[in-house]
């Protein structure tokens, strides 16, 4: 989440850069040529793509939460200890 709003600040640079127009759309069209050309391995690519990010992802979201370590003194410490002003 730390890099969505760099990557979508990116985009819109990307997106109304008028130079970038014609490049961006060269590239699609070249992508999607590829993608033809190489049908099988084409699509055997992308789903790695696709499915290296979502088992990346389900890593991330099911790692164990980190826990802060115990004050080793709490144990000796009672509330009448403290000391008012």
């Amino acid at each position: 989440m730390r890099y969505l709003g760099l990557a979508l600040l990116g985009l819109v640079y990307l997106g109304i850069a008028t130079v970038s127009n014609g490049s961006l759309l060269a590239g699609v069209e070249h992508t999607r040529v590829w993608i033809e050309t190489y049908r099988p391995l084409s699509y055997i690519v992308i789903l790695v793509a696709v499915f290296s990010s979502l088992f990346s992802l389900k890593i991330i979201c099911t790692w164990p939460k980190r826990q802060e370590p115990q004050d080793p003194m709490a144990k000796y410490r009672h509330p009448q200890d403290v000391l008012e002003d």
